[in-house]
């Protein structure tokens, strides 16, 4: 019997309905310049059904010297559009900081970078589970 070294990401069924799909983004204008709640689009959850989520992202910053760093967020809905998350990183410094912020019905989750007129790209590759309100 194989050993299933993660079953947090093992399953492909019985998720809840707030789960997302691996998906990525990449940004590559303006990216020397600061930024400042930077929407990491499709990484929302809505506030009417998801109460926590467990996202996993891998992220290349490209520079005259590139970076690479995983990243888990773990997030709670404490009441309808107040969340609180938590960052956990692993790898090179990206200067990357998310956070979340509700917007329209949903908890985007967002970042921010000090500017760098080396930088030239910005990709993520993320996928989170959920759990139901």
């Amino acid at each position: 019997m194989a050993k299933v070294a993660n079953k947090w990401m093992a399953s492909s069924s019985g998720g809840s309905p707030g789960d997302i799909a691996e998906a990525s983004y990449t940004k590559t204008s303006g990216v020397a310049a600061t930024l400042t709640n930077e929407v990491v689009t499709n990484l929302r959850f809505a506030e009417s059904g998801v109460r926590s989520f467990d996202i996993l992202a891998s992220i290349q910053v490209n520079t005259t010297a590139n970076k690479w760093q995983v990243v888990r967020i773990i997030g709670i809905q404490k009441a309808t559009g107040i969340w609180d998350i938590t960052p956990i990183n692993s790898g090179d410094e990206t200067g990357l900081r998310f956070d979340i912020v509700s917007s329209v019905g949903y908890g985007q989750i967002v970042y921010g970078i000090t500017a760098d007129a080396s930088r030239t790209s910005i990709n993520i590759k993320f996928r989170a589970i959920t759990t139901s309100i």
